[in-house]
């Protein structure tokens, strides 16, 4: 850890408990501004555990810092977290800049600069119009909001009147989605090699804008993006031969691809019920120089958000469409000539190109013309709310993919949290799930002290 950054954690920590880091308000009897700083946070420890793989998938402590100064028209945020433990039996020590920025603002103007995170969209978990956002979906917690990951961002938001706003923002740094396939047995025969950043260039700057109304009657939004997708695909990298016995290694190169997009989202409150959607037709540049990018597509969602039975009940239909689509079909054995050893190595190397675009397909989604799924989430408070429990649920009708999340909530006081669940998921041979399982599949627990 860098020393001067542990240094000045511990002076904000210590003059948080002497009093002088306090909520506080002090006037400028020159320019009558206020300058306001705020401090707090909490210490966990927090597990997932009982895998198929792992005993201990993840467990960890953490000590979260999470400070703000506030100005006459400037101000500072940093969310950080330090973090010891195990995650894949790999030991760890380190911080992690959850955000870091800057902002200035006046009544219709606010800039921002620094690691932000930055949540586009109306609907609950899916969310087609959110652009910005990378996830670690391998970093596993009772939390779902720990897999975000902020990216350094310029942004600019202008209020056009008290309903509508423009959103604008620049990503001059590539921050990807982090996935860990290299831990799961896809096949013995199938690694992985480091991640293809993209350089520091003008050309490889994303772009996004989002033009967003809210009103009391609904709220819609209109977005577009430019720019690497968070998001990204696997393109073969190289074939190795061993000649002492013949076997192949398939070395698959993380690869990132450049898209825009045009979305739209809303939301519209009605004396019963809550109706929200977002749609996102996605072009993907250069489609036809590697198999690590996706098609065209339409990735939409509608839900229904309402109180029932005491229970907060939000149902969604999650749907994609592929207007170019194209099966896939393995190479024919029979037109090749089995016992000429060239023939046998131009096989093996088209089935290696079928089986890796197959395995892109079921990343992105596209197995199918057509994509059909839904989604629940049933959640109630008990005790006052001092207890909530909650249950999250997906089927997909197209892969046969389901998963089950269940989770029950206890703040035991003011300073004290606790949290216990467990998530299942499971699919057909060769499915995403079926990979993931013996990852995924587990129980979490995360208990945590607020100051």
């Amino acid at each position: 850890m860098n020393k001067s950054l542990f240094w000045g954690i511990t002076l904000l920590f210590n003059m948080q408990y002497s009093g002088l880091c306090q909520s506080a308000e002090v006037e400028d009897t020159n320019s009558e501004a206020e300058t306001k700083i705020t401090m707090n946070g909490y210490v966990r420890g927090s597990s997932y555990f009982g895998g198929e793989i792992y005993d201990f998938t993840n467990i960890f402590s953490e000590v979260r810092f999470n400070a703000e100064a506030r100005f006459d028209k400037a101000s500072l945020k940093a969310d950080l977290r330090m973090r010891t433990g195990s995650s894949f039996e790999d030991r760890f020590n380190g911080i992690d800049i959850k955000e870091l920025y800057a902002s200035v603002q006046n009544d219709r103007v606010q800039i921002s600069i620094g690691n932000q995170i930055i949540d586009w969209g109306r609907t609950d978990g899916y969310n087609p119009t959110n652009y910005l956002t990378p996830k670690n979906y391998f970093f596993l917690t009772d939390d779902m909001d720990d897999q975000l990951i902020s990216i350094f961002m310029a942004r600019l938001k202008y209020s056009m009147n008290s309903a509508i706003d423009l959103d604008l923002v620049f990503t001059p740094v590539y921050q990807p989605s982090l996935y860990r396939f290299d831990l799961i047995p896809i096949g013995q025969n199938i690694q992985f090699t480091e991640f293809a950043q993209p350089s520091l260039h003008f050309k490889n700057m994303s772009f996004a804008a989002r033009l967003n109304a809210d009103y009391p009657f609904a709220g819609f939004a209109l977005s577009y993006f430019n720019g690497y997708d968070t998001f990204h695909g696997f393109d073969n990298s190289e074939i190795l031969f061993d000649k002492t016995n013949g076997s192949m290694t398939i070395l698959n190169e993380p690869k990132p691809y450049q898209k825009q997009a045009i979305g739209i989202d809303f939301a519209i409150p009605t004396p019963y019920l809550i109706f929200r959607g977002e749609a996102a037709f996605n072009l993907p540049s250069h489609k036809e120089t590697g198999m690590y990018i996706p098609k065209d597509d339409v990735h939409y969602v509608l839900g229904l958000e309402k109180e029932m039975l005491g229970f907060r009940w939000i149902l969604q239909y999650i749907g994609k469409y592929l207007p170019n689509f194209d099966s896939l079909s393995p190479p024919d054995a029979l037109k090749y000539d089995l016992t000429n050893p060239l023939e046998q190595l131009n096989f093996a190397m088209d089935m290696t190109v079928f089986e890796m675009t197959t395995f892109n397909r079921k990343l992105f989604g596209q197995q199918y013309e057509f994509g059909h799924a839904v989604s629940l989430y049933l959640s109630r408070s008990f005790a006052f709310e001092v207890i909530t429990t909650e249950i999250a649920g997906m089927y997909d009708f197209q892969t046969e993919e389901w998963m089950v999340r269940p989770k029950v909530t206890w703040q035991v006081n003011d300073r004290v949290r606790i949290g216990l669940g467990g998530c299942y998921l499971d699919g057909p041979e060769k499915s995403l799930f079926d990979y993931s399982k013996g990852i995924m599949n587990g129980l979490f627990g995360d208990f945590r002290v607020y100051f």
